[in-house]
């Protein structure tokens, strides 16, 4: 059986409450605190961040680029069998994902990051 594993999930906060950074359209997912969150139908697994350190470096260099409202929370996630994220389109790995989101995911290694099937938020980070 998997354990639950503590990570850290970097969110937009927007019209639609707590969303990913990196989904669009079909592929948004919506995050509602101590609800295990499950990607949409299609696309998976959801990705966060092993150190908090790392959420940090996320979300500073997201800021920089967007001029969006993020925050952090600690949050609870099953780890995934899965070794790649993929949407309708497309397969990704985290290091693929480095390379296309290069500016956000600066001076993050790809071993701060997990997939998960599922990402339960538990409490926002200061």
């Amino acid at each position: 059986m998997k354990k639950i594993k503590i990570g850290w999930k970097v969110v937009e906060v927007n019209e639609e409450g707590y969303t990913s950074t990196s989904q669009l359209g079909k592929g948004l997912v919506i995050y509602n605190e101590n609800t295990k969150t499950f990607p949409n139908k299609g696309f998976g697994p959801l990705c966060l961040f092993k150190t908090l350190k790392a959420a940090r470096k996320y979300d500073n260099n997201f800021k920089r680029a967007e001029s969006i409202v993020l925050k952090i929370f600690k949050a609870e996630y099953l780890q995934s069998d899965f070794t790649t994220m993929w949407s309708e389109h497309n397969e990704t790995s985290i290091k693929s994902a480095k390379r296309k989101y290069i500016n956000s995911l600066k001076d993050i290694k790809a071993s701060e990051m997990a997939l998960a099937d599922w990402i339960k938020l538990k409490e926002e980070v200061e």
